[in-house]
């Protein structure tokens, strides 16, 4: 692919589960990405180190396979020390490594990158938070959360964010919530930003989104609905790599015992 096609065609790769070929395109669009340090602050890095960075970020975004989550993030931090001076090493590491590692969390739990001041990154600190066992700091930071976005419609947010806060109140018990905020934009597909294909985190999560709400369905006992996402999981993923046949599974699973 050119790096015009690759910046078309990851996002649909993610839309349809080919995990290697969404990485592998979205290295392929590597000479012009830019990474931002928390605090907004762009960062260059050389190739070598771009190409590995993308590649975690991109099977970040589906949390598998495990073995290339751990390659690629080893290579990432052997290979900062060779490419970055000492002064821009650490934010180097935090432009890089937080957002796989926000991403990866439900799958891999905490990283060197999670701490409880994270400049600004919110889900990296609720997810310290969650690991910590400071339940009521974290929804303190949901409640904030909450505050700052109350213009804005669900569709207006990106469903990465969303996914995995959803991800974080489940994670706490409080399934009514968790469902209530999935539903806020999965019942409004047409309000969610066009940019969304372009956005490799949010596309992997939206299929993801409509699996856990499929199966928060089933848990339910709601089968209507658990066979509504589950099937549209089915048409995305049916032909996904073998990393998300787990998934694809248990949606045929679910849609059969909804019958």
């Amino acid at each position: 692919a050119t790096m015009d096609d690759a910046r078309q065609l990851r996002g649909l790769a993610a839309l349809t589960g080919h995990v290697h070929l969404a990485a592998q395109l979205q290295r392929r669009a590597a000479p012009d990405f830019t990474f931002l340090t928390p605090a907004w602050e762009e960062v260059n890095v050389p190739l070598q180190l771009t190409d590995a960075a993308l590649g975690l970020y991109a099977y970040s975004a589906f949390g598998a396979p495990t073995d290339s989550l751990v390659a690629l993030e080893t290579r990432v931090e052997r290979l900062i020390p060779s490419y970055v001076g000492p002064g821009m090493r650490a934010r180097t590491r935090q432009a890089l490594l937080d957002v796989p590692s926000v991403l990866a969390f439900p799958e891999r739990g905490v990283r060197p990158m999670h701490r409880a001041k994270a400049g600004g990154n919110y889900r990296l600190e609720m997810q310290w938070e969650l690991a910590h066992g400071d339940t009521a700091q974290l929804r303190e930071h949901i409640k904030k959360l909450e505050s700052v976005q109350r213009n804005l419609r669900p569709g207006d947010v990106a469903f990465d964010g969303t996914y995995h806060v959803a991800w974080l109140l489940l994670a706490m018990g409080d399934t009514a919530q968790a469902t209530q905020l999935l539903d806020l934009t999965l019942e409004a597909l047409p309000t969610i930003r066009s940019d969304l294909i372009d956005q490799l985190p949010q596309v992997a999560t939206f299929v993801r989104g409509m699996a856990l709400r499929a199966e928060l369905a089933d848990q339910a006992n709601d089968s209507t609905t658990a066979r509504r996402w589950a099937q549209d999981v089915l048409l995305l993923w049916s032909g996904a790599d073998s990393e998300l046949q787990s998934t694809v599974k248990r949606m045929q699973t679910i849609t059969k015992e909804a019958l």
